[in-house]
């Protein structure tokens, strides 16, 4: 099976509990996906921050390891 269509079966790359980096904000620093949010095209999800705030935030911004080490 070839990588798009299982990207196309599968788009979700993280599921509630699973932690990410957003790029562009600390590299140090990780979020808690708290939930997938289906109201958009492309996969977006509520994140919470160290701080306790409450992002919606794309899955094109998230990584599963630090933007630093990449």
């Amino acid at each position: 099976m070839s990588r798009v269509h299982v990207l196309n079966a599968q788009p979700w790359r993280f599921m509630p509990g699973d932690h990410a980096f957003v790029r562009g904000w600390d590299p140090q620093h990780q979020v808690l996906v708290l939930c997938q949010l289906e109201t958009y095209t492309w996969p977006h999800y509520l994140v919470v921050d160290e701080d306790g705030a409450e992002w919606r935030i794309s899955q094109l911004e998230l990584s599963s390891r630090s933007l630093d080490a990449l």
